[in-house]
């Protein structure tokens, strides 16, 4: 039998932790989960007032992604400062998180 406890709420972003214990196994299991609906509606309003070919730049948001989530890229190597190519090849595989529309990759010639 697996129990469940939810064990942290994030008071600035509602994402909440929840520990898995299996009696059988005796293996821990961790789980974040968050509603991202808010965040998905705001980057498809931003997306869609945003022209395709307007130029980007320094201080220019190209993505808005859950906390969690990016610390997840970032303990997997794919983390913006690390690994600009994969972060933006992981963004282009999931385009909900895009503010901009077109292909970043092009943006980072190295990582």
């Amino acid at each position: 039998m697996i129990h469940s406890s939810l064990i942290s709420v994030n008071p600035l972003d509602g994402a909440k932790t929840y520990m898995h214990l299996d009696d059988v196994t005796k293996q821990v299991h961790f789980e974040t989960s968050m509603d991202v609906q808010a965040i998905l509606e705001a980057n498809l309003i931003e997306r869609n007032e945003t022209e395709k070919h307007s130029r980007w730049g320094d201080g220019k948001r190209v993505a808005r992604i859950p906390g969690f989530i990016l610390s997840m890229l970032r303990r997997t190597n794919r983390g913006p400062e690390d690994r600009p190519i994969a972060f933006f090849k992981w963004l282009e595989a999931h385009p909900k998180f895009k503010v901009r529309n077109g292909d970043m990759r092009g943006l980072v010639t190295h990582e």
